[in-house]
């Protein structure tokens, strides 16, 4: 009796294991290289959402500023108007001189002055 494989014979049949082996490593491959592709593109859209963190971080500190100084500057405006409605306040208040209230091209003989009454200038 001899056993069917003795003597460097192969057995006659269907064999898979190589064709399994070849389906499992190209399945491997695939799922490695598409791993691959989503750790590159978390390192570069990482990237790109830091980036976007810090200016929108600088950009909110320029708000923060100019939002300080426009709160200043309404309060120096407000102050400036308060200013300006105390002065006209003022103005209307006070009793007007009678210069200010005279035409400026009706000015009285007397009012009006006279060679007489310059210095003279005296010549070397």
């Amino acid at each position: 009796m001899s056993a069917p494989f003795a003597g460097g014979r192969r057995r006659q049949g269907l064999d898979i294991w190589p064709g399994f082996v070849d389906a499992l490593a190209t399945l491997l491959m695939v799922i490695i290289f598409v791993l691959m592709v989503f750790v590159l593109a978390q390192f570069y859209l990482g990237a790109a959402l830091t980036g976007r963190d810090e200016a929108l971080g600088r950009l909110n500190r320029q708000i923060a500023e100019l939002t300080q100084m426009l709160s200043v500057e309404r309060a120096t405006s407000a102050d400036l108007k308060l200013n300006l409605a105390q002065l006209a306040a003022d103005l209307q208040s006070s009793p007007r001189p009678t210069a200010w209230s005279r035409p400026i091209g009706r000015r009285s003989r007397s009012s009006s002055p006279t060679l007489s009454a310059l210095p003279a200038i005296s010549t070397p």
